[in-house]
């Protein structure tokens, strides 16, 4: 978001977003994110079908944070690792597509698994900050100001690379004073993820719409991920972007094979390579602030 975009609050209105959900103090939030970090993490998934959504995307991963995963701190390692893996493996460009024409643009920038797992993940916090989620534990933890919960989990990051050496909160800093400057700070966290989440929506919604036409069916329009009515676990596995190869060249090449005569001039007019580098762009963008707002600072919280 351009910060000419951006709504400005006035005094009154910071004041009831920050009045709706704020911890106590600064100490207080910082409790509440090392309580999070150690919750149980099957206090955190809404149950067996969370578990079964993210298995299907990062479960390799799942598996080797062994005893860990029981923690929240744990389980983000296996985010880590899917990340690491996906880095360090061969170039991602699609096994039909040939060297000359690179399809890492129309993809994800780490892998369509981490990125469709930070999506749910995303969902299943804004659950519990929402409170639709059954466990209040979580619920509580997720109940400050964004601007409260940044500056708990940088006191937190920091306070452990003075003891462990390291260097890492420093790039923590940096991006949070990006995300500050187009994310109203005294508004509730909930609202943070509410808006990173719409904006991957929209994003994703162009790729959708090219599956549509591809398969010949409209899905139908998506629920608000902050509405107010929506029921836990609502919009889970119906916002996943697919394995697809999103280039050009691959979207012609399945149009060719469609039954309809329709769907080759239909996906030509949403074939643009600079707007599909854009809209992965916009995807890239929200699932990489997903990571750093409930993943990154979990990695160096020590239980």
């Amino acid at each position: 978001m351009r910060n000419e975009d951006r709504k400005l609050l006035t005094l009154e209105e910071r004041l009831e977003l920050a009045a709706k959900s704020q911890a106590a103090s600064p100490e207080s939030a910082a409790c509440m994110v090392r309580r999070l970090s150690v919750l149980h993490t099957a206090h955190i998934l809404c149950g067996k079908a969370d578990l079964d959504l993210l298995y299907g995307q990062i479960g390799e991963f799942l598996n080797q944070a062994d005893m860990d995963l029981l923690y929240y701190s744990g389980f983000c390692r296996s985010f880590q690792m899917a990340i690491n893996a996906y880095n360090s493996g061969p170039p991602k460009a699609a096994p039909e597509c040939p060297p000359e024409e690179d399809s890492s643009p129309f993809r994800p920038l780490w892998g369509v698994g981490v990125n469709n797992a930070l999506v749910l993940l995303g969902l299943i916090l804004l659950d519990h900050a929402k409170g639709r989620a059954k466990f209040r534990e979580a619920w509580h933890c997720t109940q400050m100001t964004l601007g409260q919960y940044l500056d708990a989990v940088m006191a937190l990051n920091t306070r452990e690379d003075e003891r462990q050496g390291w260097s890492r909160a420093e790039d923590y800093r940096n991006w949070s004073g990006v995300f500050r400057k187009t994310h109203e700070e005294a508004a509730p966290l909930s609202e943070a993820l509410t808006d990173i989440l719409r904006r991957y929506m929209a994003a994703w919604q162009e790729f959708n719409d090219l599956d549509c036409v591809l398969r010949c069916g409209y899905t139908g329009e998506l629920p608000d991920p902050g509405g107010s009515e929506l029921a836990a676990g609502a919009i889970r596995g119906q916002i996943l972007l697919s394995e697809r190869d999103y280039s050009p060249k691959a979207l012609r090449a399945l149009a060719a094979e469609s039954a309809s005569s329709d769907t080759g001039d239909l996906v030509e007019t949403y074939i643009s390579e600079k707007w599909l580098v854009s809209a992965m762009q916009k995807i890239d963008e929200a699932v990489g602030n997903l990571y750093m707002l409930l993943v990154e600072p979990y990695l160096r919280i020590r239980k």
